[in-house]
């Protein structure tokens, strides 16, 4: 993932950018934001940019051996820990690790996903995920290991707020005090779900929720719409570009009528 096609965001890349040329990103990084604002590309930006061996002023180069894996997510020094739950495949014992291909085909797709969306994906639609504690014993097992081929590890954790919390014990002390060369990038949304021993031991970048004009080009971009139809669209999705995005592919559905959808937004948004 490249910082360029990250939708928006441009003051939080200029700031990621320049504290990792300078040497000053925090090992353990919390972007907070609203579901939909683009903190998962964020993180997936920032892991692509710390990995490429030839890094420009703005953006990894997309060409070196590292850029190429990232692009596949298949990189040996990024790792990823997410909410799981037993499904008809994996009735027990489940982790991360057993559900990283519907991830990894999930994040190729496109990065932008709801948590919801999730769950459908591997099939835990009434379930309760969570990261639980044999992801935990994993997290401090990657992170015993030597590099493969970067300077630095890297964890992603998405939806940090979902941590068993029973199993929050076991990350706390490698959270505040990590192997060298080595970061935690984690993704949530709800702050009042996290736990205050995990919240103290990050820093926190507080990713918003976008503007409508931003995801209105997105929408053009992405979807080939016409620019009155992308933004009533991203009006109605107030900030999130899933929402947009699952807005958008609705209109295509069989047996929606295009016409008769725009003719409705155009009558939501008259004045």
């Amino acid at each position: 993932m490249f910082f360029k096609d990250v939708i928006g965001q441009q003051d939080i890349k200029k700031q990621l950018i320049s504290n990792i040329n300078s040497r000053r990103i925090s090992h353990t990084q919390l972007f907070l934001g609203p579901e939909g604002c683009g903190h998962l590309p964020l993180a997936l930006a920032t892991a692509q940019y710390i990995h490429c061996r030839q890094r420009g002023p703005e953006d990894a180069c997309g060409t070196c051996p590292s850029c190429l894996k990232m692009k596949k997510l298949e990189h040996p020094d990024l790792h990823f820990f997410f909410p799981v739950a037993p499904n008809q495949e994996h009735k027990k014992d489940v982790s991360s690790k057993l559900f990283y291909p519907q991830w990894r085909e999930m994040l190729i797709d496109t990065p932008y996903f709801t948590y919801v969306q999730w769950l459908e994906k591997i099939g835990i639609e009434n379930k309760q995920a969570i990261i639980n504690a044999e992801d935990c014993n994993g997290v401090i097992r990657v992170l015993g290991l030597k590099s493969y081929e970067s300077p630095f590890k890297i964890v992603i954790m998405y939806m940090i707020e979902r941590l068993y919390h029973a199993a929050a014990p076991k990350l706390l002390k490698i959270l505040e005090e990590p192997p060298e060369n080595t970061l935690f990038l984690l993704i949530a949304e709800n702050k009042e779900l996290i736990l205050n021993t995990i919240l103290s031991r990050t820093q926190i970048l507080k990713v918003p929720v976008l503007p409508d004009e931003e995801v209105e080009q997105a929408l053009i971009n992405s979807h080939k719409l016409q620019p009155q139809d992308a933004r009533h669209l991203a009006m109605l999705a107030s900030g999130s570009y899933t929402e947009a995005l699952a807005l958008a592919e609705s209109l295509h559905e069989p047996g929606n009528d295009f016409e008769q959808l725009r003719h409705w937004m155009r009558l939501c948004f008259k004045n």
